[in-house]
């Protein structure tokens, strides 16, 4: 549900935000500053409440609704509870392609990923679709990154 995949051609992610560009090349280039980006510190304390507005409508409404604020602050700080160099060793990871990842996938697979996704565009989901034969690809309209977090009924849907 709206992952990233490794070596995902330049192209399917064009229509990504640019600050979370930044934090992929970041990532690469200047892992430090990956770090404090993830973790909010320094000068990137208030980049997650100032960056809201850049995100796509659905979720700008996940982010703002103050009932999901405690899902949201959940997964933020236990991503990072051990600190953040593994997501950023992740994070730098998804720019190499990995030969024979996906011929090694023999197991049910579905792409399920919204169609306004700003932090990982629908168009990986759909290249790595093509990749894989044997998937199945479903779209949420209208869905942003967070659309589990405002309806986990799709993600549920395609589990069964």
């Amino acid at each position: 549900a709206c992952a990233m995949i490794p070596g995902a051609p330049r192209d399917t992610v064009r229509r990504r935000i640019k600050l979370v560009s930044a934090l992929y090349f970041a990532a690469n280039w200047a892992p430090r500053m990956a770090g404090a980006m993830l973790a909010g510190t320094g000068v990137f304390s208030k980049l997650r409440s100032d960056s809201v507005s850049i995100w796509p409508a659905a979720d700008q409404a996940v982010m703002t609704d103050e009932s999901h604020r405690p899902a949201l602050q959940l997964d933020s700080s236990e991503g990072i509870a051990q600190g953040g160099s593994a997501a950023i060793v992740d994070l730098a990871r998804y720019r190499h392609e990995m030969p024979g990842l996906f011929q090694s996938i023999s197991v049910p697979t579905v792409f399920l990923h919204g169609t306004e996704d700003g932090n990982v565009p629908i168009e990986v989901a759909r290249w790595a679709h093509s990749l894989i034969s044997h998937s199945r690809f479903e779209e949420v309209s209208g869905g942003g990154h967070l659309f589990v977090v405002a309806d986990p009924t799709p993600l549920i849907r395609a589990l069964r």
